[in-house]
């Protein structure tokens, strides 16, 4: 089992197609025959597809998303300036590498200016 256990935690790599192609061919030919890990996989997706067919909850009005991009703007040096600059320097801290990374990084974004108002 040590073995699906290292498996098992590439699953939410695997389906952020985050994995690098030798160990995405692994992955793909052990779950092919493990039952176990199917399964688990096949859960994951159909949780992931769940979460993001429900949309989200609550939508920021256009004012305060200008507001938001202003300000990110603002605090990015001119050569990343963007939110691709901002999400590479996060993504590379680790602590979102799930795929919903995005989402939680703008609801963070958004309590941080609404805690500022």
């Amino acid at each position: 089992m040590k073995v699906c256990d290292e498996y098992r935690s590439q699953i939410n790599a695997y389906l952020d197609d985050e994995l690098p192609l030798p160990d995405k061919a692994a992955f793909e030919a052990h779950v092919a025959e493990c039952p176990d890990c199917r399964a688990a996989l096949d859960a994951e997706r159909r949780f992931l597809e769940g979460l993001r067919s429900s949309g989200p909850l609550y939508s920021a009005p256009p004012q305060l998303r200008s507001r938001v991009e202003e300000m990110l703007i603002k605090m990015e040096p001119p050569e990343q300036r963007g939110f691709r600059g901002i999400w590479e320097r996060v993504s590379r801290l680790g602590y979102f590498s799930s795929s919903l990374a995005r989402p939680a990084m703008a609801s963070v974004l958004i309590f941080a200016v609404l805690g500022g108002v």
